[in-house]
């Protein structure tokens, strides 16, 4: 199956989107609850081929570094409370 061009830009626009939405919620700007609520909108508007796993794959690694106590995450969060 071969993607149209409309269908790479979809995938594009949505993709760049989630990472800046993503790097909000690691900075704490926004909430899980309003990431999930952009996530869903932006699935909307461009209803991406990938149906946005990506988007939530990421969701999930973001998850796992701030339990695990590892990565930019962890330590953006450990300076907060200083």
């Amino acid at each position: 199956m071969r993607m149209s061009n409309q269908e790479f830009r979809n995938e594009y626009l949505f993709s760049v989107t989630m990472g800046h939405v993503g790097r909000m919620l690691d900075r704490g700007l926004i909430t899980e609850e309003e990431y999930q609520k952009v996530n869903c909108q932006m699935k909307e508007k461009y209803n991406p081929v990938s149906d946005g796993l990506i988007s939530e794959s990421d969701l999930q690694t973001r998850k796992n570094r701030a339990i695990m106590g590892s990565g930019k995450e962890a330590g953006s969060l450990e300076n907060k409370e200083d």
